[in-house]
């Protein structure tokens, strides 16, 4: 965001990790959900938190992925107000951040 208030929309972004899960973000900027595709090589049980720029969490939750593709959606997110936020993807052997955008 702009400091005039314009923004521009980002490319979907994808990280690799060392090859046991692969995370897309899918929905950025989002406005009440933030969709997530998550090839996973095995089960894979994932923390996901949303943090504010203050380093404030702002919504915790877990995925419990399958060995493949899954989709993730995190919901609900019409309450936070307009701003930068920070995604972290963790589990036990890989931890991914990620920048979001609610308009």
């Amino acid at each position: 965001v702009d400091k005039n208030g314009s923004f521009v929309y980002s490319n979907t972004v994808s990280v690799k990790g060392n090859k046991n899960i692969f995370v897309q973000v899918r929905s950025n900027p989002f406005t009440n959900k933030v969709n997530l595709i998550v090839q996973a090589n095995a089960k894979y049980n994932a923390i996901l938190s949303i943090t504010d720029l203050s380093g404030r969490k702002v919504v915790t939750s877990s995925a419990r992925l399958v060995q493949g593709i899954n989709n993730v959606e995190i919901s609900n997110l019409s309450n936070l107000p307009k701003g930068i936020y920070i995604l972290e993807v963790s589990g036990s052997t890989e931890n991914f951040k990620f920048k979001l955008l609610k308009n």
